[in-house]
């Protein structure tokens, strides 16, 4: 009798021009066709997923390689179509696998041929998209017969450089929401106190009362968050900003005043430029543009022997709450007296004000027309030495006195 022994007509271990199939991708190089192939059987036959979910693991298994190697690909609808499209193409071949013809063998033979060829799924634009010339030149090289190259490890320098550009990037849509919720707030500030005003002027005291107790602050800071595009007119002028500094009012104060001032005159809020960020880069400019004009409109020609006069003060900032040292810088010449300047100093050391005394002086031309120090703190007997160290005298140029 016969012994029926059982035979394997179809090995799940391998595919049909394949060959055996895997579980993974792995090796140092961006996946080939072959990689590619040998995970989607392996998803197909063993995991028993169906070709589109198949796909989309291995889709997923190449994109790690790709991010890693810091190249764009395509969107995932764009890989799937040609995980697909490959696979009908191998698809094909299995059912003339019977034939004999020389057409069909050199369709097989071509299929087998780009096997070790890339997958390549980089955006259609990652030469023009990348920055790294390293990186272009990889994906060139990958591109051709054998693959050439391989992944390596982290590029510490390039990835210190993305983080802190993400950290600026970051913090720039930080300050970006705090402008708008400034804005929003100082919005709904107004409106209330609008609203509470002309309860008051139209009805009774007890009504007034009742309709403040009323109006929560819970009621108002509840109000929807609505985007609203900035302002473009500019309305504050030099003679505002100088009130404003005048009158030591904040740019967050100044917020508050300027919207109110322009509802009262019925003036759309929208179109204006009112904002923290935009009054505090105003006034600055317009504290540089009245420098700059007294800088210009002083003749140091007329200016003869004259004195110059300094004393550290602790002053509060401009933009914080503490205080700063500051030194103030005058000039004295025949009871005329002239503000250099009132810089801040890091510290206020005999150093530091040394360095800003000289610096005030050479940006006002004053270098060589000053003839004696007047000053009031300890550290200035070192600053006076400093400031004569850097007064270098011109031999070629005769001696001035002081006339009696």
């Amino acid at each position: 009798m016969a012994s029926s022994s059982k035979i394997n007509l179809r090995d799940f271990n391998k595919v049909f021009l394949v060959g055996h199939i895997s579980n993974q991708i792995i090796g140092s190089k961006l996946p080939s066709i072959k990689q590619v192939l040998s995970v989607l059987f392996f998803n197909m036959r063993k995991v028993n997923l169906n070709l589109r979910d198949s796909a989309k693991l291995v889709i997923r298994e190449v994109i790690i390689f790709w991010e890693k190697a810091r190249i764009p690909v395509r969107e995932e609808y764009h890989l799937l179509k040609k995980v697909e499209s490959l696979y009908n193409e191998w698809r094909n071949l299995q059912k003339h696998s019977t034939r004999k013809s020389s057409k069909d063998r050199k369709n097989e033979e071509i299929f087998v041929n780009k096997f070790n060829d890339i997958f390549d799924i980089a955006h259609a634009r990652a030469l023009d998209i990348m920055k790294i010339e390293s990186d272009k030149q990889f994906l060139i090289a990958q591109r051709t017969e054998g693959r050439p190259g391989c992944l390596l490890g982290i590029d510490r320098k390039n990835q210190k450089l993305e983080e802190y550009i993400e950290k600026n990037l970051k913090n720039k849509l930080q300050r970006k929401k705090r402008v708008y919720e400034d804005m929003e707030i100082s919005e709904r500030v107004v409106n209330s106190e609008t609203l509470i005003f002309s309860s008051a002027s139209s009805d009774s005291d007890e009504i007034e009362e009742h309709n403040f107790n009323t109006i929560s602050d819970e009621e108002v800071i509840e109000q929807p968050n609505v985007f609203k595009l900035r302002g473009k007119t500019n309305f504050i002028t030099d003679k505002m900003a100088a009130a404003l500094d005048r009158c030591k009012i904040s740019d967050r104060d100044a917020v508050h005043i300027l919207l109110a001032t322009a509802e009262s005159f019925g003036i759309n809020i929208n179109e204006l430029i009112i904002n923290r960020t935009s009054v505090n880069s105003i006034r600055q400019r317009f504290h540089k543009n009245r420098i700059e004009a007294l800088r210009v409109n002083f003749n140091p020609s007329q200016i003869g022997p004259c004195v110059v006069h300094w004393d550290g003060k602790l002053l509060p900032s401009l933009s914080e709450k503490k205080l700063v040292d500051r030194l103030p810088i005058i000039i004295s010449y025949k009871g005329i007296e002239q503000l250099l300047g009132v810089p801040e100093l890091i510290s206020g050391t005999g150093g530091n004000q040394a360095t800003a005394v000289y610096q005030a002086l050479e940006n006002w031309g004053l270098t060589d027309n000053v003839q004696a120090e007047g000053y009031k703190s300890p550290e200035s007997n070192y600053t006076e030495r400093k400031i004569s160290e850097c007064k270098k005298p011109d031999r070629n140029k005769p001696e001035r006195k002081i006339p009696e």
